[in-house]
């Protein structure tokens, strides 16, 4: 669209080449700058159908030192009011047009940039949120690792005490079996005579005798 509008316009500039004015040959040597300095200082120029007709395009061109698209459209809007019925109409008409397309993809262009804008600072948010949460992540993996590990050694603990206490209980329901079993009809029997010889030396019946003082 920019290279249409530029050929458009270089070629409206051989359309009116005809030097009369030190404003006539600034634009038509492309002295842009110096041509509207001139133009923008002289009231009696800014009257001229010609000289605001080229300031309108020294304003439009893309190239140009001074180039101002919403000053060259409101200067060809006021040459299309003053001067309905020039010549140039139609091209001025034409590069009105051509310049509000531009305007127009130009604010598209920014819209869709701020909204490209707003995703990727959008995007980096929620990818700055995602590491985040990565990290956590990794961090709670690792922390349940180890509680993995304290369980099962619990775990082990546990099955060691359980072996114990199982011993103990069996060791516990013998020894009661020792101490509360019943007497059998043996243990009940009087313990058997005494065959230990006597004693050639001994007296016979073991009360001692009388004292003979005791009457």
């Amino acid at each position: 669209m920019r290279r249409h509008s530029a050929t458009l316009l270089l070629g409206l500039l051989a359309a009116t080449a005809c030097a009369t004015s030190r404003f006539d040959q600034h634009f038509e040597a492309q002295r842009y700058e110096a041509a509207i300095r001139l133009f923008e200082a002289d009231p009696e120029l800014q009257q001229q159908e010609r000289a605001l007709f080229r300031a309108a395009v020294a304003y439009a061109l893309p190239g140009s030192p001074v180039h101002d698209p919403a000053r060259a459209r409101e200067m060809l809007e006021r040459f299309l009011t003053r001067y309905p019925d020039s010549p140039r109409r139609a091209e001025a008409s034409r590069m009105l047009a051509l310049l509000r397309q531009v305007e127009q993809l130009e604010r598209r262009v920014a819209q869709r940039t701020a909204e490209a804008e707003a995703r990727r600072s959008e995007l980096d948010t929620l990818r700055s949120r995602l590491e985040s949460l990565e990290r956590r992540l990794q961090q709670q993996t690792g922390e349940a690792d180890l509680l993995r590990q304290v369980v099962r050694r619990l775990e082990a603990d546990l099955r060691q005490e359980e072996e114990r206490l199982r011993a103990l209980r069996e060791e516990l329901r013998r020894l009661k079996e020792i101490d509360l079993k019943p007497a059998t009809p043996d243990t009940l029997r009087s313990p058997p005579p005494d065959t230990t010889p006597p004693n050639p030396g001994a007296r016979p019946d073991s009360t001692p005798p009388a004292d003979p003082r005791t009457g």
